[in-house]
C-alpha cells in the first residue's frame, strides 16, 4: 500500500485492497490499513498480558510475567492509541497522575544519591523460618542494618525503605 501511495494516489481503489473500506467513496487509503493493522498489534499485546497473567506463569516464571508486563503494556497502550487516537483522552488523566506521583519520588531519590554517601550499610540477613499451606518451605527475611549518624537522624522507624537485590529480581521491594 506505501508504495502505491507514493507513486499514484489514484490508483488506491478497493479492488486492490478487498473488501472492508470504511470510506464512503469507495476509495482505500494506507491509513485504513494501518488503523487494521495497530488494531490487531494491540490485540496480540493484549492475549500475551492476558496469558502472562495466569497464576501458574505469575508463580513459576515471574521475570517472564514481569518482562512481558513492562514491555506488553506500553506497546497495547501505544496501539490502542493508534488504532484510535481519542483512546489518549482515557489514558490522560492515569499517566498524568502516574507522572505527578511517581517522579518527584524518583528525581528526588537520584538527587539524594548524589549528594552524599549512602549512611547505611547491612550488618546481616537471616532467613526465618515461615512455613505456609501454599508454601511449606516459606521464609522471612531479618535485615539488620548499620546507619551513619545522619542517616540515623533523618529517618525514623515507620519511614520506607526501597531494597533492590538485582540477583534476586528486577523489582525493588
Amino acid at each position: 500500500c506505501w508504495k502505491h501511495a507514493a507513486a499514484d494516489r489514484a490508483s488506491l481503489d478497493p479492488s486492490r485492497f478487498g473488501h472492508g473500506c470504511p470510506r464512503e467513496d469507495g476509495r482505500c487509503v494506507c491509513y485504513d490499513l494501518f488503523v487494521n493493522l495497530t488494531g490487531l498489534l494491540g490485540l496480540l499485546a493484549l492475549v500475551v498480558l492476558l496469558v502472562s497473567s495466569v497464576e501458574y506463569v505469575r508463580r513459576r516464571r515471574y521475570r517472564f510475567f514481569y518482562v512481558m508486563h513492562i514491555s506488553m503494556a506500553p506497546l497495547f497502550l501505544l496501539m490502542a492509541t493508534l488504532h484510535y487516537n481519542r483512546t489518549i483522552l482515557y489514558l490522560s488523566p492515569s499517566l498524568l497522575y502516574y507522572a505527578a506521583t511517581a517522579l518527584p519520588t524518583r528525581l528526588q531519590s537520584r538527587g539524594r544519591r548524589r549528594r552524599r554517601p549512602r549512611g547505611t550499610r547491612i550488618l546481616s540477613v537471616a532467613a526465618i523460618p515461615c512455613p505456609t499451606p501454599r508454601r511449606p518451605d516459606g521464609a522471612v527475611l531479618d535485615v539488620v542494618f548499620a546507619a551513619s549518624p545522619r542517616a540515623a537522624e533523618e529517618y525514623r522507624p515507620g519511614h520506607h525503605c526501597t531494597v533492590r537485590v538485582p540477583s534476586l529480581s528486577l523489582k525493588s521491594h
